[in-house]
């Protein structure tokens, strides 16, 4: 009966002991004890709750939150200088369009060979566009309009002649015109046609230097040209065109406005001008008599 009791005994101690090592904080399997957080001076402490916070009540001038400037966009300020990229797009696009329209020209100074007979004047052209190579447009305006819906019949048999005059042979007959503008071989009526004008800067250097004042000999070029080429052309007279001397780097030019068919009459007095002071200069001076 003793060792029984002993053993109950035993027993329940066990048990205690083992009750009290569940207790201990850090054991295996035993609950952690709950730590409180601490509130440091400028954390406080978090109170977990499911109504939202009320607002916080402040005064002077630490509650007014910051107001982010609005950001406004510049507004660039017109320039009133011309833009570089601007000046040279344009000075590229015009020296382009000079070499396509001196191609042009140039294509019509060749000897062509053209035989038509009684060819309405649509064909004609075309025959010409295939030759040249080049693209012919017509002008739209009534007077041009009214002589192309006539669609004149066109006869001509030449050979060796330049492209240009073959051109003047079959439009001058029916009223109409041509010029070289905008990169294409345009065509209209005569009146129309002498009215596109346009400037060309000619060297008359090697002609105004030979005697006297530069300016008095620029002058009387420029008189020369007014008279003797198409006088109803030009300003004082009623026409469009005008003419100015300039000096650039030492070489005196003549700028003149002009429609294309009096730049070339323009060009030919020039050429004849230079070939007869060549011709003047070549010639030996007469002999005088033998002196005694």
């Amino acid at each position: 009966m003793s060792a029984r009791l002993c053993a109950l005994g035993i027993w329940l101690l066990l048990i205690a002991a083992v009750s009290c090592a569940a207790d201990v904080p850090g054991e295996k399997g035993g609950k952690k004890p709950s730590e409180k957080p601490i509130a440091t001076p400028s954390q406080k402490p978090s109170v977990l709750s499911d109504k939202p916070s009320p607002p916080v009540a402040c005064e002077g001038e630490s509650c007014k939150a910051p107001v982010p400037a609005l950001a406004v966009p510049a507004v660039a300020k017109p320039s009133t200088a011309a833009d570089p990229k601007s000046i040279s797009a344009d000075a590229a696009y015009e020296e382009l369009r000079q070499s396509r329209e001196e191609a042009i020209l140039a294509e019509l100074n060749k000897p062509i060979e053209l035989d038509v007979v009684d060819l309405p004047l649509d064909d004609v052209l075309d025959i010409l566009r295939l030759k040249w190579r080049i693209q012919i447009v017509c002008d739209t305006d009534p007077a041009s309009s009214a002589i192309m819906q006539q669609n004149p019949t066109i006869s001509l048999k030449v050979n060796g002649i330049s492209g240009r005059s073959a051109l003047d042979l079959i439009l001058e007959p029916h009223g109409l015109g041509w010029d070289v503008r905008h990169e294409v071989l345009w065509i209209g009526s005569r009146d129309r046609v002498g009215k596109q004008i346009e400037m060309r800067a000619y060297d008359v250097t090697d002609l105004v230097v030979l005697s006297g004042s530069k300016t008095d000999n620029l002058r009387s070029l420029d008189d020369v040209i007014t008279f003797a080429v198409e006088p109803s052309a030009w300003g004082p007279r009623g026409g469009a065109g005008a003419v100015e001397e300039i000096t650039v780097a030492d070489k005196e030019l003549i700028v003149v406005t002009q429609s294309r068919a009096v730049h070339a009459e323009i060009a030919k007095l020039l050429a004849e001008l230079r070939r007869v002071r060549g011709a003047s200069a070549a010639t030996p001076a007469a002999a005088g008599p033998p002196r005694k």
